[in-house]
């Protein structure tokens, strides 16, 4: 082994490591939450982290079929990520993205199976050179892009609560996106920079994943914004318990007894008929979650509908009942009910804070 060997193997092999650790990070939190959007988070990093593994490897045993098999689980660790990136902030796959990156894969992989695209130098490694290098730069320039792009977002748009957190995903992201792009792009004729970029790669994914983990409520920033949650009695109307996550104005305070009223109303007529799930005003939306043995209800207040919030908040209706099984039975002390605040710090940890609040307009 040469110098120049040396120095590949144990970049690459040091990127594996921390891409790795990253994945087991993100395991952990999903162990924890069971969010299926984590486990695409983590198996993203896994993905990753076996690439580079192999591409440690092909480096020691100078194998381009090592090589060109970590090049496929790449592939399959980006779309990975960017399924998480575009379910996280708007649930669905934006088919126009989704074409680009599969058509970018594709020759991506076709150019780098060609045999002019990997090169065997001895005492280096391997090295992949023309067409190959050329798709290899656009697609990490694509991918990252989108990545950068959705940190950046969440930075701008990140609470002050937040935006320590906020300032160390978008930093990660720069060094993962850009200064790892400088690195190969100058690799291509300077061997030395691909080493440095594998490591300055992997090092910014870490950075985000360690931003994320410490915080997880930041990649929740943009999907959705939640306001409030009341539980109240759905016969009479009255409030049993309220958690707030931004304010709201006194005309929303009057706007919104008038709109649990009416959903009490509503309930009340439409039982066996169907349970209703939303109700849409102009920049909000109210989720609502009942319970067809007792007359309980919880109505979230948010900016838009999201499947996260909805079974979040399944989970705190079914739990406030456990808790309180005879809660729609003696009014006259709702203060027995402010316990219930454990329950949302532990379901709805994932929900970010604001100062600013969330009018409720029709």
């Amino acid at each position: 082994m040469e110098f120049n060997n040396v120095i590949l193997v144990f970049s690459t092999a040091l990127a594996a490591t921390l891409m790795l650790i990253g994945a087991a990070v993100t395991l952990f939190y999903y162990q924890r939450r069971k969010n299926s959007l984590i486990l695409l988070f983590s198996l993203s990093w896994a993905f990753q982290g076996v690439m580079w593994t192999l591409i440690s490897l092909s480096h020691l045993l100078y194998s381009t079929s090592l090589m060109a098999t970590g090049f496929i689980l790449q592939c399959i660790g980006v779309f990975l990520l960017f399924c998480f990136l575009e379910l996280i902030e708007t649930e669905r796959l934006h088919p126009v993205k989704l074409v680009v990156l599969t058509l970018i894969e594709t020759l991506y992989l076709v150019f780098i199976f060609s045999p002019e695209s990997m090169k065997v130098l001895p005492g280096y490694g391997i090295h992949i050179s023309g067409w190959g290098r050329v798709f290899q730069i656009i697609f990490i320039l694509y991918y990252t892009f989108i990545f950068l792009s959705w940190s950046f977002k969440t930075w701008r748009k990140a609470p002050k609560e937040l935006r320590s957190t906020a300032s160390v995903l978008l930093l990660g992201s720069i060094i993962f996106s850009l200064v790892a792009l400088i690195f190969y792009i100058i690799g291509t004729f300077l061997g030395l920079f691909n080493a440095l970029g594998f490591i300055v790669h992997s090092l910014g994914a870490l950075i985000t994943v360690v931003a994320i983990s410490r915080d997880p409520r930041i990649i929740y920033i943009l999907p959705f914004r939640a306001n409030r949650l009341t539980v109240f009695e759905t016969k009479g109307g009255l409030s049993l318990f309220t958690y707030q996550w931004a304010p709201l104005t006194e005309l929303d305070e009057g706007f919104f007894s008038m709109v649990l009223q009416a959903i009490s109303n509503i309930l009340g007529e439409t039982i066996g008929k169907g349970a209703v799930r939303e109700i849409h005003l102009e920049e909000a939306v109210l989720l609502i979650q009942h319970d067809k043995v007792h007359p309980i209800a919880s109505v979230l207040v948010a900016s838009s509908s999201n499947t996260t919030l909805k079974l979040a908040l399944k989970q705190f209706n079914d739990r406030f009942i456990q808790k309180y099984p005879k809660c729609s039975e003696v009014f006259h002390d709702i203060s027995r009910f402010d316990e219930a605040t454990v329950l949302v710090e532990d379901i709805f940890d994932f929900i970010p804070k604001y100062r600013k609040p969330l009018h409720l307009t029709l």
